[in-house]
């Protein structure tokens, strides 16, 4: 299967990729077992009276954790290595570093501890050990349930034994090099869990951090294993020593993450010439470092709330950083509750929109699944309950080819250039920056001509460190060398180191090293050959410099309306749009480019007008729109056109519409087509929603229904007006042919067609094809008894499923029931409501300039 997917794959010029483990998350598989899985801190308690009589002390192994996670057969893991003993006083203060007692060497191999304790009272004991925490893979076949598990993170020989596992198989059964086949690689969502341990965890944690571990584990809490079940959290001398050893803890987590599992991956991957696309969150790990890291950084949004259509500023700030041109989105993941068969695109375009705005520009679906039946079986297979359900199966597929293009053609705008950016934040994005980790800041940034340079070829006018005023002795001595070569940063006084490396020298080294650089005000000063902000006011210190932003909307600020700005050359291409799904709004672009000339692009038509009413004024070029709801265009900027003028978009929302005097003097004749269903012929004297329809047929109908009149003008339309087909409500494509012409697909409120030069006085044909969704049809299905096994009912949100594949599919046999549509999953009842369809209008027509 897969030599012939990579066969076709290069005959039709498309890339092909491969996930790297079973089901979607993360990276594991049937070859790792235990010893190469993911490992945790476990550990058992025990409280001794050392004023009692000495007695014999058993301190058993802890006792084995059970595999947690999603899809986890919670099976009780088996292997256990032990990390070590302690012992410490308990008193009503808290214990001191320094009594606390490494017993490890008298623990015996019967559980026996030959020890007696120092002083009277009462001691914690407690024992240290590693166990897997049986995260797994998912969601895995049947025949894998239980016997799957992700490989070890931090480990270098787990990822290198996973990886080969993946790769090398691949390689033999496709031949090399296998990126000739298999373009890319990829990590969707981490769902694996924390991991709090390795082999070799002490050792490394000895060698960077230069203490040992051991005594201050017993400060292990939530904050540091992640664990989801409470555990308690020990202060070890004072919070703010605890504090700095869990900073030490999740540093050298997130960095062994980095160093022993995410890199050496990309590595191998990139050695057989592939590419690594990675959904870098929702783990104990860096995000900037994995965004900087891919080939294709991702995010993902869902289809629940347009707020949620936002990617995360760290991913975006840090893959340009990188030089990540094209940012990837699991795009369109839809919850069982809002895709249900009804999803169409006039309801996802708000969210593209959204997205493309926040800084993504390239949509990989969520979900197009195969359909391997007879074409009479539709809708056919989804991912379970999961949507968006987009493939050849769904009722809108043909016409909705133009919703397609519409993201083509932003996409394509969106991944031209680069987006020009005046500053980088070392830690996270700020006031849309770019990101930098901490490690790229020691490593790899460099000052040239005053300008903050990254190895990707990205530099900046200013760097911000943002701080609580904990930062370690070695980054300000960072901060100083940047500045005598010439950079500008603006960041506040460092305090304190935040890590017990070398505590409390690293302090005073702190300490000492800020009263050489910072003054004692927030005044900017020249450090060497650069400048100091010394202060967190970013927003301060890029006014100070004149750093205006490129794009600005002026007048009333309207957080609804948005862009995104790409620098290509000469060009510079901007997108507007308007996410509001209700109202239209009429505002100023500014630019800072004031000698420009202005084009407006319409990316759902391909239509360019040259914006002649853009003005320069105060050292910025002005321009104003008008969007209507949920519309978008992009702005495009050169310094000479040839782009014709012309009348304003049909999108602005400033155009007046006068109704023009026609009639339709005939019924409405109605013609149903269905790939399951076979309805004949209405007519209808008005245009009505059909979901109110007498006829079931016609009620519960899924397809496209081709609606024909004869439209009479009475009279000439004025000259240089222009025509507007209104539909008024469609339910919810349309394609409209005026007099034997293709009018074009109309996907999204408002339903408007420019008819110029397509009308003639007296009769016109007018047909109007509407596509639906299936939601209808599936609940007309439900009037019918089942004729089929049903499985496991998750409830009235997320359905139920098809138990298995009934006798009469199987064999090929006529279907038993009235049923008309086949799927694998059913998310409607019998009570399900119905939802509008058809041609609902009215219908006008209208002249505008």
């Amino acid at each position: 299967a897969l030599r012939h997917a990579c066969a076709e794959a290069r005959r039709l010029g498309l890339e092909l990729g491969l996930h790297n483990t079973v089901g979607y998350s993360t990276t594991g598989g049937p070859w790792v077992d235990e010893a190469l899985g993911m490992q945790k801190v476990i550990w058992r308690a025990l409280e001794i009276d050392a004023s009692s009589p000495p007695a014999p002390i058993r301190l058993p192994k802890p006792d084995q954790p059970r595999a947690g996670g999603w899809g986890s057969t919670r099976q009780i893991t088996k292997l256990y290595t032990d990390i070590g003993v302690v012992a410490f006083p308990i008193g009503d203060a808290p214990t001191r570093p320094d009594q606390v007692v490494d017993l490890s060497a008298l623990l015996g191999p019967d559980d026996q501890l030959d020890w007696t304790p120092p002083s009277p009272g009462r001691w914690q004991l407690l024992r240290f050990g590693a166990a897997p925490t049986g995260s797994t893979p998912h969601p895995v076949p049947d025949e894998l349930h239980g016997k799957t598990l992700e490989a070890d993170k931090l480990s270098l020989p787990a990822t290198q034994y996973h990886w080969n596992e993946v790769l090398r198989p691949l390689e033999r059964e496709l031949g090399t090099p296998l990126g000739e086949h298999l373009r890319h690689f990829l990590i969707d969502s981490y769902e694996a869990g924390h991991q709090s341990w390795t082999t070799g965890f002490r050792e490394e944690f000895q060698s960077r951090l230069g203490y040992d571990p051991l005594p201050w584990l017993p400060t292990l809490g939530i904050p540091i294993t992640g664990e989801k079940e409470p555990t308690s959290r020990r202060i070890l001398g004072d919070e703010a020593l605890t504090k700095r050893f869990e900073h030490d803890y999740r540093t050298l987590v997130s960095d062994l993450f980095y160093e022993k599992g995410w890199k050496p991956a990309a590595e191998m991957i990139h050695a057989v010439g592939a590419t690594l696309q990675f959904e870098p969150y929702f783990g104990p790990f860096d995000i900037i470092d994995g965004s900087a890291l891919a080939d294709l950084p991702m995010g993902e949004f869902w289809t629940r709330n347009i707020s949620g259509a936002n990617l995360p500023p760290n991913i975006l700030g840090a893959a340009r950083a990188a030089g990540r041109r094209v940012i990837g989105l699991e795009a369109f993941t839809g919850r069982p509750e809002v895709s249900q068969w009804t999803e169409t695109p006039g309801g996802l375009k708000p969210f593209a929109d959204a997205i493309y705005v926040s800084g993504g520009n390239r949509m990989v679906l969520h979900h197009w699944v195969h359909q391997p039946f007879d074409d009479r079986y539709q809708p056919g297979m989804g991912m379970g309950w999961w949507g968006t359900h987009f493939g050849r199966h769904q009722t809108w597929a043909e016409p909705g080819k133009d919703f397609f293009r519409y993201l083509g053609r932003v996409q394509t705008l969106l991944q031209r250039g680069e987006e020009p950016v005046d500053h980088v934040s070392v830690g996270g994005a700020h006031r849309g920056g770019d990101a930098i980790s901490w490690r790229a800041f020691r490593t790899e940034v460099t000052v040239k001509d005053g300008l903050i340079t990254l190895p990707s070829g990205r530099s900046y006018r200013l760097l911000h460190i943002p701080h609580q005023g904990a930062i370690t002795p070695e980054d300000v001595e960072h901060i100083r060398k940047l500045l005598l070569a010439g950079a500008t940063i603006v960041s506040p006084r460092p305090l304190h180191s935040p890590s017990l490396a070398n505590y409390p020298a690293c302090d005073a080294r702190v300490a000492a090293l800020a009263a050489e650089i910072w003054p004692d005000s927030d005044a900017d000063i020249a450090v060497g050959a650069g400048r100091l902000f010394p202060h967190d006011k970013l927003a301060d210190a890029l006014r100070a410099l004149n750093l205006q932003p490129f794009v600005r909307i002026d007048g009333p600020a309207n957080r609804l309306v948005q862009t995104r700005h790409r620098r290509d050359g000469d060009l510079d291409i901007i997108f507007v749009a308007n996410i509001d799904q209700k109202a239209a709004h009429d505002f100023t672009l500014s630019f800072l480019r004031p000698d420009a000339v202005a084009e407006l692009w319409d990316p759902e038509t391909g239509r360019i007008l040259a914006a002649n009413h853009a003005t320069s004024q105060n050292g910025r070029l002005r321009l104003e729109l008008a969007l209507r709801p949920e519309k978008s265009l992009f702005v495009v900027l050169r310094s000479n056109s040839s782009a014709p003028a012309g009348p304003r978009l049909l999108t602005d929302s400033r155009l007046q519409f006068a109704p023009l005097p026609v009639s339709l003097p005939d019924p409405w004749s109605l013609a149903f087509a269905s790939a399951v269903d076979s309805v004949p012929d209405v007519n209808l004297s008005e245009l009505a929603d059909l979901s109110t329809h007498a006829a079931p047929a016609v009620r519960h109908f899924s397809g496209t229904i081709t609606y024909r009149t004869r439209l009479v003008l009475d009279a000439p339309p004025a000259e240089g007006k222009r025509l507007v087909l209104d539909l008024g409500d469609v339910r919810d494509l349309a394609r409209v042919t005026l007099n034997g012409q293709d009018v074009g697909v109309l996907w999204h409120a408002p339903y408007h067609a420019d008819v110029t030069g397509l009308l003639r006085p007296g009769d016109n044909s007018l047909e109007i094809a509407v596509s639906t969704t299936w939601h209808n049809r599936l609940v007309g299905d439900e009037q019918e008894p089942a004729d089929f096994a049903w499985g496991r009912d998750r409830g009235p949100e997320r359905g139920r499923a098809l138990a298995s594949y009934p006798e009469w599919f199987l064999k090929n046999q006529p279907r038993p029931s009235a049923r008309k549509g086949f799927v694998t999953w059913f998310y409607h009842r019998a009570d399900t409501p119905l939802r509008p369809s058809g041609l609902i209008g009215p219908v006008t027509l209208k002249e505008t300039l």
